[in-house]
């Protein structure tokens, strides 16, 4: 299903290690990048973000056509979204940081 495909599989063809996947995003986060992030603090306007982000590139194949129950999704799928996945690792772990660090003030 697509929650797998997203959660895990997509994730899984780019590095098995958890550790070095998460060090690779970040090591590629710049200040700019960060700070952008960080600009929306609406947690509702986050969900929305993504919302939109699943039906522009998690719903649709490779090709823009609508992905269907029991479909495979192949490599041009996976090169397509794994750019979408990262940046949103990205997102939610720079958002997760600074509302922690929020919220232990």
């Amino acid at each position: 299903n697509l929650h797998e495909a997203w959660d895990t599989l997509l994730i899984q063809s780019k590095s098995r290690d958890p550790q070095r996947y998460a060090e690779a995003i970040h090591a590629g986060l710049s200040t700019p990048v960060v700070a952008g992030f960080l600009k929306e603090r609406d947690t509702v306007k986050w969900l929305e973000e993504s919302h939109t982000l699943a039906l522009s590139h998690a719903y649709v194949d490779a090709g823009g056509h609508a992905v269907v129950n029991g479909a495979s999704l192949g490599s041009d799928y996976t090169k397509q979204n794994l750019p979408v996945v990262e940046q949103q690792l990205a997102r939610a772990g720079v958002r997760l940081a600074a509302l922690l660090d929020e919220l232990m003030k």
